[in-house]
């Protein structure tokens, strides 16, 4: 290569496989349109001069089989390649097609060509990549062997060219400023045009019947180089006439341009195709190769426009049906979408629905589009429509109000709703509605019907009820039954009011009343269901009240009533005519009582009406039997109000008196109903009642003025018990009123005089008048103003007065001397203190000394007469007499010739001393100082005592009797002297204590356990004076001088030295020698010498 004269360069090896690299690409390119070139390979030498491959390129040959008889070569090219640097090699297969031309089949202006350029016979090829990984974008020009000119064609080309002088590409120079182009360039668009677009065509048929799949790819676009435009341009020219079954249709068929409808893309819509593809259509090409804007004029070839669809589907109505509604909702065949706009555009280009499937109900059926005379589809209110009858009758929801108004004004079945439409509807309804007056329905159909009328009374409907007043539309209420609007105005029905009170309706319809509801936004009947409105249909049913309550529960009947009520008013009353005024006097409307008979519903002509407040419930036994009477009520008053005859029966509260039928005596279930009597006699009347009215305590029934008011204390008090003068417990809750009607309430002089000597009576009779008695003393000891109008003879003989129990002035004893009196006497039994020393066996002391005021007004009270100081004198003449000198007071029993003074002596004592009479004294203690804190030795005694109480620092115990006495040693041994000599000696009692251990335990015998004890607590004053005396010498023989001064105190204190016994109780203090005692004893015989 170094020594080769083809270039100067410099070569080495490396340079040497790197070129014989680059060559691989060509190499691989270079067997499509060989003949006897089947392999290239290159090969290196190694230095052991062996082969080795660097790559390789192999091919095979497989001719195709074509439909009828062809003038091309088709074969299957299959290429093996091993790339430099790879062992594996990698398959490649392609169409290759060719063809020859004789030189003298060329325009005779090209046969001076082939001598100068030495052209062969011409040949022409097309090579087609079948395998997806490589890209068309590679494609090239071939002269049988690749050129370096790319194209931008799917294709490889080859032909005989003319090349340029440089080898490496074709003669194709652009015209020049005449516009004419060199020969040879013209020779090579000769091929282009002539040879290979027809070459092409062909070419895509056979790629369509082998392999379908990849046809679509190799169809020319608009190409950019001119080579690549010239045939692109030729191909789609041919198009028109050409007979190759270069098209696939719907049925996945090969098809020829000129016997297929080919999809026009750039102005037809989708839908159109969608909706072809899927009827079928043999010769219907949804998915064209070329590209259809190449040309403006297409010839003869068939697309498919407004016209051509319209004229497939009506030949294929009933294949389009049948594919709606989708047989796989999943997957569906078309949309609405699309069928809305295949109806757009078919609007659009001015074509003719009529016959065409496109009209989609709202039951989703498809259907066609008809002639006006057909039944209708309706555009309009469709949502009420569909809801009404059903959704065949109106376009489907999903075309839009503009959409469908647009198919009601196309003059076909599709039409906006009128009254024509509306009859045709319910003519065609399943119920058949057809005019009449009424018809029988079932409840399902009485709801439709309603239904109905609301649609009829929306504003927007533009069908109104009157337009159809001759079909049975109207529901009657509560029954299963429709009528007419022309019937209803006639009368034969009752207008029922949406407000109208569902009392009214039901007593209409069990009066057999038709009713019709008014319709919604109707005017029908609004004024009727007024009074007079009410009135008249009763006039005209001419029902009497017992019929009317026969026919109508007593329920509804009630609630009718307070219906209706609403309207009896004056103000309604009088405008009502004289017959309807009589009708509402004849309505069994008001509940009335004759005797105990309750009747629930009377006609206001029938009764008496009470004055108002007055309960017929409460009267009725005390009215006449004979009468009916109601309860004042506004309703019946406003009745009673219009004319004179029905004003009578309006019962004033005098009239009600003189009608009242009262008992004598009062049962016990009578109390509730007769004191609503009362109540109302007692507010209404004005006055005293003279008549027997309230019952008393026995429930016998008094005039007011017979009974006394229970509040007064006065009066409750001196009657207490006469339940026969007061008013009966459960009819004083009223008692204020009763007052008014004569009940006494005011204390005068002769009820005050009646309440003493009721009293009198009372205390005669043997009664426990004391409290009572006490009570009345008192408020006549208050001297009220009514006593200065009753003498004092009146009352000084009734027993009204309580006396103190005791008779005797100071001593009870003889007041077994005392006339016996009872607890409450007279003013006659009793006398005032200054009176009773020379009276108290007559007469008894007042319970309180009367008053002055009470003496004003009785200056003689509580004198007793003479005859009654006498018999004081008479009555004590048994009694003992004594000389004064043998009374003695102070004594405490009568002893050695000496009596005691009695009580009732005592305010004269000073007399009788002076008298002669003596008085027993006993000396007193000396008094001693008390100092001004405690002494030291109380204090030593007092924390003692606090530690025995508290159980603290004990350490001997005493028994006695069973009882256990804990003591202190050193307390005993300090105070006496007994313990001091046997705690310190060595006797049993000296054994110590030992903390822990038990207390010693020492039985004591009576007399040391006196002491013990004495210690503990301080002998009882009420002791007797031999045992004080005894525990007086036990004391000083112990040398315990407190219990000693105790002893002493307790004999003086309680006053236990008497003149009898002096000298006893002195010779025991001298055997003791207390001096104290002595003392005493000595002054008190000094002061009592008489003794």
């Amino acid at each position: 290569a170094q020594a080769s004269k083809l270039s100067t360069a410099s070569f080495s090896a490396v340079d040497i496989i790197n070129t014989i690299n680059r060559f691989y690409a060509y190499a691989s390119q270079s067997l499509f349109f060989t003949k006897g070139l089947t392999e290239i390979n290159a090969l290196r030498r190694t230095a052991d001069h062996k082969s080795t491959l660097v790559w390789s390129v192999k091919s095979s040959r497989e001719a195709l089989t074509q439909v009828g008889q062809s003038e091309i070569n088709a074969v299957k090219l299959t290429l093996r390649l091993r790339a430099p640097h790879n062992t594996n090699v990698m398959p490649e297969h392609w169409l290759v097609t060719s063809a020859q031309v004789a030189k003298e089949v060329f325009p005779s202006r090209f046969h001076p060509l082939f001598s100068p350029h030495r052209l062969p016979t011409p040949t022409f090829g097309l090579a087609l990549s079948l395998s997806a990984r490589l890209s068309a974008t590679n494609s090239r020009l071939f002269a049988t062997l690749p050129l370096p000119v790319s194209t931008s064609l799917p294709v490889h080309i080859n032909a005989t060219w003319i090349l340029a002088q440089d080898r490496r590409s074709i003669r194709y120079d652009a015209p020049d400023a005449t516009g004419q182009r060199p020969l040879d360039t013209l020779y090579n668009e000769y091929l282009l045009m002539e040879l290979i677009a027809p070459l092409y065509v062909k070419t895509l048929a056979l790629v369509l019947l082998h392999h379908p799949k990849l046809a679509r790819q190799f169809w020319p676009g608009k190409a950019q180089d001119g080579p690549s435009r010239v045939i692109a341009t030729e191909i789609h020219k041919r198009m028109v006439s050409t007979k190759e079954a270069v098209l696939l249709s719907a049925q996945n068929q090969p098809i020829s341009p000129s016997n297929a409808i080919i999809h026009l893309s750039r102005k037809v819509p989708m839908s159109i195709r969608t909706i072809l593809t899927e009827l079928q259509v043999p010769n219907y090409v949804p998915y064209p190769y070329f590209d259809t804007s190449f040309l403006e004029d297409w010839g003869s070839l068939r697309f498919d426009v407004a016209k051509e669809f319209s004229r497939i589907l009506r030949h294929n109505a009933a294949a389009l049906k049948k594919l709606w509604p989708t047989r796989d909702p999943t997957n569906p065949a078309f949309t609405f979408k699309e069928l809305l706009s295949a109806t757009d555009y078919l609007l659009k280009e001015r074509e003719s629905l009529e016959g065409l499937p496109l009209l989609l109900r709202g039951d989703g059926e498809l259907v066609e589009f008809q002639s006006s005379g057909r039944r209708k589809i309706f555009a309009s209110h469709r949502s009420d429509l569909a809801r009404l009858f059903d959704e065949s009758v109106i376009v489907h929801l999903n075309f839009s109000d503009a959409a469908a108004q647009g198919l009601a004004k196309l003059n076909l079945n599709v039409a906006d709703l009128d009254p024509q439409g509306m009859r045709e509807l319910l003519a065609h309804e399943g119920r058949a509605i057809s005019p009449a007056s009424t018809k029988i329905v079932s409840k399902a159909e009485l709801e439709w019907h309603k239904r109905l009328l609301e649609f009829l009374a929306s504003p927007a409907c533009p069908v109104k009820l009157e337009d159809v007043a001759d079909l049975p539309l109207l529901p009657a209420f509560g029954r299963e039954l429709v009528v007419s609007l022309n019937h209803a105005n006639g009368g034969g029905v009752w207008w029922r009011s949406r407000y109208e009170d569902r009392n009214l309706t039901a007593i209409l319809l069990q009066l057999g009343v038709v009713e019709v509801d008014v319709p919604p936004g109707g005017t029908q009947g609004a004024n009727t269901a007024d009074l007079a409105g009410i009135l008249r249909l009763f006039g005209q049913l001419s029902l009497s009240p017992t019929q009317i309550l026969k026919k109508v529960a007593s329920e509804d009947w009630n609630g009718f009533v307070e219906y209706l009520k609403l309207w009896v008013q004056v103000h309604y009353i009088t405008k009502l005519s004289p017959a309807e005024f009589q009708t509402l006097t004849a309505l069994p409307l008001f509940q009335g009582r004759q005797g105990i008979n309750e009747l629930p519903f009377v006609p206001a002509s029938q009764v008496l009406m009470l004055p108002e407040s007055a309960e017929l419930n409460t009267l009725a036994r005390y009215l006449p039997p004979g009468q009916t009477f109601a309860e004042h009520s506004s309703h019946l008053a406003a009745i009673f109000q219009r004319g004179k005859a029905t004003k009578k029966r309006k019962l004033s509260f005098e009239n009600l008196l003189g009608q009242l039928r009262i008992p004598h005596q009062l049962a016990q279930d009578e109390e509730s109903s007769f004191s609503a009597l009362l109540q109302l006699i007692a507010t209404h009347h004005v006055g005293r009642y003279n008549n027997q009215l309230i019952p008393n305590g026995n429930r016998v029934l008094r005039r007011p003025s017979e009974l006394f008011d229970h509040r007064v204390e006065l009066f409750s008090t001196a009657f207490e018990g006469r339940q026969d003068l007061f008013v009966h417990p459960n009819f004083r809750g009223s008692i204020d009123r009763l007052v008014d009607l004569g009940v006494q309430s005011e204390i005068t002089s002769q009820r005050l005089l009646e309440c003493l000597r009721a009293v009198d009576r009372d205390a005669r009779q043997g009664q426990d008048l004391v409290r009572r008695a006490s009570w009345l003393w008192d408020y006549i000891n208050a001297a009220p103003p009514q006593l200065r109008q009753i003498a004092f003879d009146t009352i000084r003989g009734l027993r009204f007065l309580p006396r103190q129990a005791q008779r005797h002035p100071s001593d009870p004893d003889f007041d077994t001397y005392a006339r016996d009196l009872p607890n409450v006497v007279s003013l006659d039994d009793l006398c005032t203190l200054e009176h009773e020393p020379v009276v108290w066996t007559q007469r008894a002391r007042f319970s309180s000394l009367p008053s002055a005021h009470l003496k004003a007004i009785y200056p003689n009270i509580g004198e007793p007469a003479p005859v009654d100081v006498v018999q004081h004198l008479v009555s004590l003449d048994n009694w003992t007499w004594r000389a004064a000198d043998q009374v003695v007071f102070d004594l405490t029993y009568d002893v050695d010739g000496r009596f005691v003074a009695r009580k009732f002596l005592l305010p004269f004592r000073s007399l009788l001393v002076e008298a002669g009479a003596h008085e027993y004294r006993v000396a007193s203690l000396p008094s001693t100082k008390s100092a001004a804190k405690t002494s030291h030795p109380e204090m030593i005694r007092a924390g003692w005592n606090d530690l025995r109480q508290t159980g603290q620092l004990l350490d001997i115990c005493f028994q006695v009797d069973g009882q256990e006495v804990p003591a202190h040693r050193g307390m005993l041994a300090a105070a006496i002297p007994h313990f001091k000599t046997a705690f310190a000696g060595s006797f049993r009692e000296s054994v110590t204590f030992a903390e822990g251990s038990e207390l010693p335990v020492y039985p004591l015998p009576g007399e040391e356990a006196e002491s013990a004890f004495a210690v503990q607590a301080i002998v009882d004053a009420n002791a007797a004076l031999d045992d004080l005396l005894d525990l007086m010498e036990l004391s000083n023989l112990w040398d315990v001088s407190e219990l000693t001064s105790q002893a002493v105190q307790a004999i003086v204190e309680l006053r236990l030295i008497r003149f009898d016994n002096c000298d006893r109780i002195l010779e025991r203090a001298e055997e003791c020698q207390i001096k104290v005692l002595i003392t005493i004893c000595q002054e008190t015989k000094k002061q009592n010498k008489w003794a």
